[in-house]
């Protein structure tokens, strides 16, 4: 499936257009330049993309190439797995493609021709992106034959590269260095990179900044230098990435106190309930089988054979498994291994994939570079192996198939199987949940003895619709006074920024050599149209504003000669600029609207059990997810509520009145959001109310909503046929654009009244709910 701008989530947008950004005012008041202490020349600039695996660091990426537009990018890591994964995702026709600039040309470089290579070198315009292993790059070795010279005339490839605006044999074009995972490099190599003199590092990782790249950053402190990274950092929140849908939410681990070939059974017992729950989906899960030895992983074999499972899709990805097979057997038995003997690039993830493998037993062999989001089940062999290994492992299962859920949120879950001492299964919990579980991750531990019941839908008693809400943003020709009103023509002083360039010498015995300062005068040769900025910024804040088929405004403002008026990145224009952004911002907000057409309605479905009844989670996880019963719900019976959502759901029950537990996924009903720049662009509530006027949107945290204007430009939405109301636990009052908690008992209700937005504060649920005519 390939994906566009509109398939991403706000936060991947977002990040690129930040990445982006930097990299492009470099240098700046802000992000200081560096210089490098032997030749004096500007280091450099250095940033990161911090996010979990499963965040979508590809993507982003891709993105952020797209706003650079012109440039060579050596796109690389220290994985041969991940390198030809990237390549097959972003070459034309490939998952990312359509991310980039139309026209931009994608090399694996050990596949570069001469003519190829040559063209990169000559053009002056467009986006190239030569992808490699950092290792690629050593000299010893020298695979690539990058460092060898001859065939181009007195320069090597990595000289050319090395140089810009030398000649025929030079680059003409900036030099960008992406890193995926880079803690997976040496300081050698970084600083090897460095020596082609690339504009910008942007390293994409979920681990701690590596400190060999510590000289790129500006002070003379450990301190001064972590709050430049802190500056130059991109951080993603796990807990935006498991809301948007890209990761899976819940993880089981089951506790098998038992034989291999039991715990096996177990793995593949749920492997083929899943299988069928994907087959209307025209999926198929996977299921892994992570052992320490070979020999271990051949006992997983046999034991996988014995359950009926076909030897031609099981990949055997150990080294040296058919000779284990051999000395146990005298015979190969026809097993597959996809290990022994295979070139890097055969044992890829994307060549298990393609040969249609539905089980794969491995041990180190995937940990780096597996990229499966349908890999649902494991099965964990603890022998030999430590707990952070394990915790590693399980982090490789934890991505979302379409990086969508699905209604049922059994598939919106992985499932592991241990072998594994008590003791040790607690401590690797414990270790797991504090890596996973505060970030939006749910961890259930099952006993083998009481297995996990699967997920169940309950069907609707009655038909309930709700009328469905738009959002309009406005007409696009108002939209456009807003921003030709608030961008101004701007004079050619405005619009430039004059740099220097600052050459300092230090002599090894002497130190800095102050007669050698050398300091000139340069234009800032990066410069971008108003129209370019404006956009990058508003996207940013929130796609609805920008996407790929579009803008809410018309096709003649990016032709107005405000729009068209060139500036200089480092100018006091941007300044101007980035003052104006919000200034269009908050007056584009003002135009917004929500509205029903009334024609069109939500139907309440089927609501979907998760796991009820389940036992031996722990009394508290036992609790949500036990099933109870109402009389004058839409649906007979719900579960997966917190003790204060229980409590409301029993209270509107006594109501009399017919109400609905709504799910908090793409699934559930949802309300437009009538702010820019908000994480989510929709409130889900977790309750439906019918009254006898209205029907009543109830969120009982309402703890997102609380903050700044957000709460009163949902609460004071236009007569829709659907009103807000936020129900909390304890009293609270208005504080400024806030609302702080005052008090432990009682209840609070904020709704609009005539009016306005007001607290009102009650003894029990049922008098409160009684306010909801």
């Amino acid at each position: 499936m390939k994906i566009t701008l509109d398939d991403l989530k706000p936060y991947q947008v977002k990040a690129a257009s930040e990445l982006a950004t930097m990299v492009q005012e470099y240098p700046s008041e802000k992000f200081k330049p560096v210089y490098s202490r032997t030749t004096g020349m500007l280091e450099p600039f250095v940033s990161r993309l911090k996010a979990i695996t499963g965040a979508g660091k590809t993507p982003i990426l891709a993105v952020t190439a797209g706003h650079l537009k012109t440039g060579i990018i050596l796109w690389t890591t220290s994985r041969g797995a991940v390198i030809s994964q990237t390549y097959e995702n972003l070459r034309p026709g490939g998952k990312y493609a359509e991310l980039l600039p139309k026209g931009t040309q994608v090399y694996l470089l050990s596949e570069m021709s001469v003519t190829d290579w040559m063209n990169t070198m000559a053009a002056k315009e467009g986006l190239t992106i030569l992808l490699a292993t950092v290792a690629s790059f050593n000299q010893d070795g020298d695979s690539l034959r990058i460092h060898h010279r001859g065939v181009y005339g007195a320069l090597s490839r990595w000289e050319m590269l090395s140089k810009i605006n030398q000649g025929v044999e030079s680059r003409h074009r900036n030099l960008y260095v992406f890193y995926d995972e880079g803690h997976g490099a040496t300081a050698e190599q970084f600083r090897r990179l460095a020596d082609i003199n690339p504009k910008a590092f942007i390293l994409a990782s979920a681990s701690p900044f590596p400190s060999d790249l510590a000289y790129l950053l500006p002070g003379e402190s450990q301190e001064e230098r972590e709050f430049s990274l802190q500056e130059r950092t991109v951080a993603v929140p796990t807990k935006w990435v498991v809301e948007a849908g890209l990761l899976k939410n819940r993880l089981y681990f089951t506790e098998c106190n038992t034989s291999t070939e039991s715990a096996v059974q177990e793995a593949q017992t749920k492997y083929n309930e899943l299988t069928e729950k994907l087959k209307e989906h025209n999926l198929s899960p996977i299921a892994c089988f992570i052992v320490n030895t070979t020999q271990r992983g051949i006992d997983v074999w046999e034991a996988l054979i014995k359950l009926g499972v076909q030897k031609d899709k099981v990949a055997v990805h150990l080294n040296g498994a058919k000779d284990v097979l051999y000395e146990r057997y005298g015979s190969y038995l026809g097993i597959i291994d996809t290990y022994t003997g295979k070139k890097a690039v055969e044992r890829s993830p994307e060549v298990l994939r393609k040969g249609g493998f539905t089980h794969i037993i491995w041990n180190l062999t995937l940990r780096e570079g597996w990229d499966e989001p349908l890999a649902y089940v494991a099965y964990i062999d603890d022998r030999g192996r430590s707990q952070t290994d394990i915790v590693q492992k399980i982090g490789r299962f934890i991505r979302q198939p379409n990086a969508n859920p699905f209604s049922d949120p059994d598939l919106n879950s992985a499932y592991f199987y241990f072998n594994i001492p008590d003791e040790e299964f607690a401590k690797l919990i414990e270790q797991t949940q504090s890596e996973l579980e505060i970030e939006g991750h749910e961890i259930l531990r099952i006993k083998e003895d009481l297995p996990l019941p699967p997920s169940r839908e309950v069907v609707p008693r009655v038909t309930a619709e709700v009328p469905v809400v738009y959002m309009s943003r406005g007409k696009p020709s108002e939209n456009d006074k807003i921003v030709l009103d608030a961008v101004k023509l701007l004079d050619e002083a405005e619009r430039q920024a004059k740099g220097h360039l600052l050459t300092r010498v230090y002599e090894v015995a002497k130190g800095e050599n102050p007669d050698l300062i050398r300091e000139e005068s340069k234009d800032y040769g990066d410069s971008i149209t108003v129209w370019e900025f404006l956009v990058n910024r508003l996207q940013r804040i929130d796609s609805r504003i920008v996407n790929s088929t579009g803008t809410i405004f018309t096709n003649d403002l990016r032709l107005s000669p405000q729009m068209n008026q060139q500036i200089q990145w480092g100018s006091p224009a941007i300044g101007y600029l980035e003052r104006c952004v919000k200034e269009i911002k908050d007056a584009l907000e003002n135009q917004i609207q929500l509205i029903s057409l009334g024609i069109e309605s939500y139907k309440v479905p089927p609501f979907r059990l998760i796991s009820p009844d389940v036992k031996g989670v722990g009394s508290a996880k036992e609790d949500r997810y036990k099933v109870r019963k109402y009389k004058n719900a839409v649906h007979p019976e719900y579960n997966g509520m917190n003790p204060f959502e229980i409590r409301v759901a029993e209270a509107l029950d006594e109501t009399g009145r017919l109400w609905t537990r709504n799910p908090g996924t793409n699934f559930g009903y949802g309300i437009p959001i009538p702010v820019y720049g908000v994480d989510s662009g929709t409130f889900r509530p977790d309750f439906l109310l019918w009254g006898q006027k209205t029907i009543w949107a109830i969120d009982p945290k309402g703890k997102h909503l609380l903050e700044g204007t957000l709460a009163s430009k949902m609460l004071d939405i236009s007569e829709v046929g659907v009103k807000i109301a936020l129900v909390l636990d304890g009293t609270y009052e208005k504080n400024g654009e806030s609302w702080v908690r005052t008090g432990q008992s009682g209840y609070t209700l904020i709704r609009k009244y005539l009016g306005g937005i007001k607290p009102k504060i009650f003894n029990d649920l049922s008098t409160l709910l009684a306010d909801l005519e």
